[in-house]
């Protein structure tokens, strides 16, 4: 499964990553059998590391690149997110929260 950009590309906030990325690998806690309490733990653990990582202010994502027409990993989006992902400096002076094809991108 490869993780689609939203079509309206905007800087986000910290809260907005935050619940997206809860979202994001919900189906992938949801797959285990019977209720788990590590489940409630790695979402605790995952906004936590969410909290720590990203700055307050609005936030570049990968929506905001889909001109690249870089495909988004799914693993990085999914699998283990607060810590695949990368908080990078844009050459405009903004904070971008991006997974790593986005990252190796020609980033203007």
């Amino acid at each position: 499964m490869e993780s689609q950009p939203d079509p309206r590309g905007k800087e986000v906030t910290k809260n907005e990553i935050i619940d997206k990325t809860l979202k994001e690998i919900g189906p992938r806690l949801a797959g285990r059998e019977g209720p788990h309490i590590e489940e409630l733990d790695y979402e605790e653990i995952v906004i936590a590391e969410l909290q720590e990582k990203l700055p307050d202010p609005d936030i570049k994502t990968c929506d905001d690149f889909r001109h690249l027409n870089v495909p988004c990993c799914d693993t990085c989006h999914t699998f283990y997110p607060h810590y695949e992902m990368s908080l990078i400096d844009l050459p405009d002076g903004a904070k971008g929260w991006v997974c790593d094809p986005v990252k190796w991108g020609d980033l203007p």
